[in-house]
């Protein structure tokens, strides 16, 4: 059997710490999700429906790594092949089923190892068009090879996008981001957990002026957690019935903490509020030298092993929250910040 160095053991433990925990957006189902944070997730956004006005609209976004899927091995191919369907149902609150859409993917691999990736995640989305009031709702994730599946039922509320009204969008995080000439495409955060150096740092959100505006002001601003402003910016946008915005701040983000993205649009007589918060796990760090020395927290509540290592996120955010401690390489700079713990709205 493989000898396990204890400290990358416990080096690769607190990365996926950082990574696993799950927060709470506008209608997912936050801690409390049993899919597990980084296996399966899913995020519901609430935009107008921009054909119908009366309507609004649910994005349901998820997320789909190979870890939680059963392979089988094709032996005339040579390969690993996988396949699952992601499905919703609405139900309206006497229970009566009012519309389903389901999703069906294939996943073929060539290596035994890249069937057990939590990188990469398969995306999909399903919307629904539907008058705005509470509905229940069951997410339903099936594997089509092992014949099981994964369900959960929550509850969501669709807002109404009445034109009498400066109404905003839900305000989704995104980790890529295009918006060039009023075409946006984006790969939306689910977790609002910023924790790749590589992502774009960025927020989609849409406005929805009433009709009796000739323009709209818009301003958006991003306060840390002792509310220090550290990212503003604004514009004025004529009357259309949709104004689609994308910000990225990445370089206004110099460390790790928590954040609120908030949002102001007026016309003089009518306004509007919207806010979010989000985490980051990394920062745009400068380098600085540390000048404490590493210093490994090995936590006794937790079992450790090849296929599944478990300890309590908690316990760990709070330790090193009230420690402080530093994790530095052989050249003294900084390699890991310090955890902070999340507490999204």
């Amino acid at each position: 059997m493989k000898k396990i160095n204890i400290s990358l053991m416990i080096l690769f433990l607190f990365f996926n710490m950082t990574s696993a925990q799950m927060t709470k957006g506008r209608h997912g189902p936050g801690r409390r999700n049993n899919f597990g944070g980084r296996m399966f997730f899913y995020q519901v956004y609430n935009f107008a429906d921009t054909t119908d006005f009366k309507k609004s609209r649910a994005d349901f976004q998820f997320s789909v790594v190979n870890d939680i899927l059963t392979f089988v091995k094709s032996d005339s191919e040579n390969q690993y092949r996988a396949r699952y369907e992601v499905g919703v149902t609405i139900y309206n609150k006497k229970g009566e089923a009012l519309t389903n859409n389901s999703i069906s993917n294939t996943v073929t691999v060539s290596q035994f190892e890249e069937t057990n990736s939590r990188i990469n995640p398969h995306r999909h989305k399903i919307s629904f068009s539907l008058p705005p009031g509470k509905y229940d709702y069951i997410v339903n994730l099936y594997d089509e090879e092992s014949k099981k599946s994964l369900q959960r039922k929550h509850s969501i509320e669709l807002r109404s996008f009445s034109p009498d009204q400066i109404r905003f969008s839900d305000i989704v995080f995104a980790d890529e981001i295009k918006c060039v000439h009023n075409n946006y495409s984006y790969t939306p955060n689910l977790q609002g957990v910023f924790n790749n150096i590589r992502s774009s740092f960025a927020a989609y959100f849409e406005i929805y002026p009433p009709q009796t505006s000739d323009s709209i002001s818009v301003n958006y601003r991003i306060y840390d957690k002792q509310n220090k402003q550290i990212f503003s910016d604004s514009g004025t946008f004529k009357r259309k019935d949709v104004i689609a915005k994308c910000i990225t701040f990445k370089k206004f983000i110099k460390k790790p903490g928590e954040y609120v993205l908030m949002l102001h649009s007026g016309d003089g007589i009518k306004a509007a509020n919207a806010r979010r918060k989000f985490n980051v796990f990394w920062g745009m760090f400068s380098g600085e030298t540390c000048r404490s020395k590493v210093k490994i927290l090995i936590l006794r509540s937790g079992s450790f092993g090849l296929l599944s290592i478990k300890i309590s996120a908690s316990s760990l955010a709070k330790q090193a929250g009230r420690r402080k401690r530093n994790f530095c390489n052989n050249s003294g700079k900084r390699v890991i910040p310090h955890l902070v713990r999340r507490k999204m709205n």
